[in-house]
């Protein structure tokens, strides 16, 4: 059957920055794709929503702009015995919260550039917003058609292909519209909707495969702990025939977190070493439902009064346990340190189409949070202890040689977005196997509930080189399937590096044993940094579609 393979790449380039740092002058909010007219054979099948990062980028005068990027799979089904001609939208919507002129979207200007009857450049955002209130009057919406050399001043680079054909964008349509913010405030934010045209065509009972790359402006509360978010509209999608049968949301969990409102039902499940997957099944998007991708960094210690930020902890939750035949018990305290458990999912009352943060602090749908769902510590909450001595956050874990502690694959302490690093929090602990000799025979046990396809090790003690060199290192693991006849014999260099190996492994109880060791300088005991697993989807279809998404 023929496919049709489409690309487009849509860039928006944001600055929105006060000289307090603040960054809160617009939201992007990208949608499903939809039919303009009725649609009675074409149904949406399948849909991946591949949130790739939250960003910042600098303009070329050096204003931070922070982004959000996408990649969207679409994978649509004519059940009817003609070809389909369907003519569709791609809804794209920028809020704008703050019209100051340190604080707006750059956006802005280049709307008042291009329509200068409808909006002031200069003034101050009092008058400015004033000035918009006036050109609508009675108006709901305003209406606008916008050329390519339009787009260009958006810096909206885009590119369309059909079946490896470059091809146009037939319309674009610009609706304005002066809403209430979130306080209630009458017509205090102005929506920019923005509808791309383009077509698809399908065979009879044909099937079609639509690709999209773009990347929209992401708010940011500021405040030297940053707050982003990214909002997703879903509605649009009531209008393709019947339920979407699966609709994937991937997200980095290091790097997002994924906002639903409460009444939505999903599976959660992991992807590589650090990825998220939650998927909806036979889903029937409400009118109004948005869901939202959002990260928070460098939170400041809640135990201290204090400028000391956070470090993040994470365990995959398709790690189902995790034991060992013995380990040191070793009571450490870190100091200068707190620790944060990553959100995966955060279920809410609501999820708002676009932010401006609870009096520029944080972010305000944040305050209607049901369900924080997060990595569980596998048994091991009650080991951490943050405590404050003058004035500084230190955390004490009372077995920071515990097998758990070589599965914890957090990013650096402080600085996902920003220049601000620190050690990985994960290389500061180790299991450290905790019999007489140089623990021949002692072993890992992890039981896992997804596939995997690739293992990353780092062997020894890498809090430090003078602790990597003092104690043993793993020279080589077997491993086993508990139960199985599987074994295979995993050989490692005595380097202070990780170490990737290409391994299959199905769903199931696994150990890593012991044989062989490189003796250290000053201990016996052999210790263990890190163990990462690359986790995959048992589902063909992801898995290709997947493959086929992240080509672009």
């Amino acid at each position: 059957m023929k496919r049709i393979s489409f690309l487009l790449v849509l860039i928006f380039y944001l600055s929105d920055i006060s000289a307090q740092g603040f960054i809160v002058g617009a939201t992007g909010q990208s949608g499903l794709i939809y039919p303009i007219k009725e649609n009675q054979n074409v149904a949406l099948n399948a849909v991946i929503i591949d949130m790739l990062e939250f960003q910042i980028n600098y303009t070329s005068d050096h204003f931070p702009v922070p982004t959000a990027r996408f990649k969207t799979l679409y994978s649509f089904k004519n059940k009817g015995d003609n070809y389909e001609y369907v003519p569709c939208y791609m809804p794209i919507k920028i809020y704008f919260t703050n019209f100051d002129r340190q604080g707006r979207s750059r956006i802005y200007d280049y709307l008042a550039d291009i329509m200068p009857d409808l909006f002031l450049k200069n003034g101050s955002g009092q008058a400015i917003l004033q000035h918009i209130k006036e050109q609508f009057g009675h108006r709901v919406f305003i209406r606008r058609y916008l050329n390519v050399e339009d787009l260009d001043k958006f810096n909206i680079a885009i590119n369309l292909k059909l079946n490896d054909k470059v091809i146009n964008i037939q319309k674009a349509i610009a609706e304005f519209r002066l809403l209430n913010n979130q306080e209630g405030d009458e017509d205090a934010v102005l929506e920019m909707s923005l509808n791309l045209q383009f077509d698809l065509q399908l065979q009879p009972q044909g099937s079609g495969q639509l690709i999209m790359s773009y990347q929209l402006p992401a708010f940011d509360s500021g405040l030297g702990n940053d707050k982003y978010f990214e909002s997703f509209f879903m509605g649009s999608g009531q209008k393709w025939v019947d339920n979407i049968d699966r609709v994937y949301f991937v997200y980095p969990a290091l790097g997002a977190s994924l906002t639903f409102p409460y009444y939505i039902e999903y599976t959660l499940q992991d992807l590589g070493f650090d990825q998220k997957v939650a998927i909806l099944k036979d889903h029937k998007p409400e009118q109004f439902e948005t869901i939202g991708f959002y990260h928070i960094e460098g939170n400041k210690c809640d135990d201290c009064n204090t400028q000391n930020y956070s470090s993040s902890i994470y365990w995959p939750s398709a790690l189902k346990s995790i034991s060992a035949s013995s380990w040191l018990k070793t009571e450490k305290e870190i100091p200068n340190t707190c620790l944060s458990p990553i959100p995966f999912v955060t279920i809410g009352k609501w999820v708002p189409a676009f932010e401006e943060g609870a009096g520029h602090t944080g972010l305000g749908f944040l305050s209607d949070t049901v369900i924080n769902q997060w990595s569980g510590l596998h048994g091991n909450a009650a080991g951490l202890k943050t405590t404050c001595k003058n004035g500084t956050s230190s955390v004490l874990i009372n077995d920071y040689h515990h097998p758990v502690w070589a599965f914890d694959i957090a990013p650096d302490s402080i600085g996902y977005l920003s220049n601000r690093k620190e050690a990985h929090f994960n290389k500061k602990t180790s299991w450290c196997e905790g019999v007489r000799g140089q623990g021949i025979n002692q072993y890992l046990e992890i039981e896992i509930t997804q596939p995997v396809d690739k293992i990353k090790f780092w062997t020894g003690n890498m809090e430090s080189d003078d602790k990597y060199n003092e104690n043993s290192r793993v020279k080589k693991f077997v491993l086993t399937r508990v139960g199985s006849n599987f074994r295979k014999l995993l050989v490692f260099s005595d380097l202070h590096i990780s170490t990737s190996l290409d391994e299959h492994l199905e769903a199931g109880k696994y150990r890593f044993t012991i044989t062989s060791v490189y003796p250290g300088t000053k201990y016996q005991n052999t210790c263990f940094s890190g163990l990462q697993l690359s986790f995959t989807l048992d589902d063909k279809w992801f898995q290709s579609a997947y493959a086929a998404l992240r080509k672009y």
